[in-house]
Formats: structure tokens, C-alpha cells, sequence
């Protein structure tokens, strides 16, 4: 495994789907009903070369149909009595964690990844039942 799928890997083993986690490349892949598939993967949102967010993206029929960015600073304490807040920064193709996050760091972002992957799940369960597709 490498850096991105551990990382990965430390948020979705604390999820309700991380049986059915795929880690592939820098991305995990969460396959839900009818083909669907949520794909998370960290992105630098506010800082150069720090990656400071997890992207979730909902695919569907080979398409995007919505995306979530999960801002670390919303969801990750100050981790270790530190005021600033934990990210992911690079350097000459090495990366590694400025701040590591604590347990409760990564359980807060897996329970809002969960609520988000939850919604796409229960919309597919409804529209099933009437049988139309997503």
C-alpha cells in the first residue's frame, strides 16, 4: 500500500462500508447499489503542496453526479495541543503527515464521510423501489 491508500485506509476501517473499501492508486473506491461507487481521495484545497481536504465523489454511469469536499479543518481537532490543524505536505515526491492526526481526527471525518455515502445509498434504495435508475 502506499502513503495515500494507508491514509485512506486509517479513515474508511473506522467506516460502516470499509468491507467493501477498494484502494487503487492514490483513491479509495466504495461500491454501493446499482453500480454506483463513491470515490474519496485527499486533495489540496487551500494550501500549496499540502493536501488539507477528502474529496468524495459519487459516480454513476461513468459520470460524477455530485461532489463533497471535507475540509480536515472542520472535522480535525487540534491534534497533539497543537493550534494548527493536521495536512498532508510534500516534498520532492515523499509526503507525510504535518501533524498526525489522533484517533478521534480520523472517526470524525469517516462519521461525515458515512452521512454523505449514506445519502447516495438511501436515494438508490427509494428510486429502486420505483424502479428508476439513478
Amino acid at each position: 500500500m502506499n502513503f495515500f491508500q494507508e491514509q485512506l485506509k486509517a479513515i474508511f476501517t473506522l467506516s460502516k462500508y470499509s468491507e467493501d473499501v477498494q484502494y487503487i492508486g492514490r483513491a479509495a473506491y466504495i461500491p454501493l447499489d446499482n453500480g454506483v461507487i463513491v470515490k474519496a481521495n485527499y486533495i489540496k484545497a487551500n494550501i500549496y503542496n499540502r493536501y488539507d481536504a477528502l474529496r468524495l465523489s459519487v459516480i454513476s454511469d461513468k459520470k460524477a453526479v455530485d461532489t463533497l469536499v471535507l475540509h480536515f479543518s472542520d472535522y480535525f481537532a487540534e491534534s497533539n495541543g497543537s493550534e494548527n490543524c493536521p495536512d498532508i505536505w510534500e516534498d520532492n515526491g515523499c509526503y507525510e503527515w504535518y501533524i498526525q492526526p489522533v484517533q478521534s481526527d480520523f472517526e470524525s471525518l469517516a462519521q461525515a464521510a458515512d452521512k454523505y455515502i449514506e445519502l447516495f445509498e438511501q436515494q438508490l434504495t427509494e428510486n429502486k423501489g420505483m424502479n428508476m435508475s439513478y
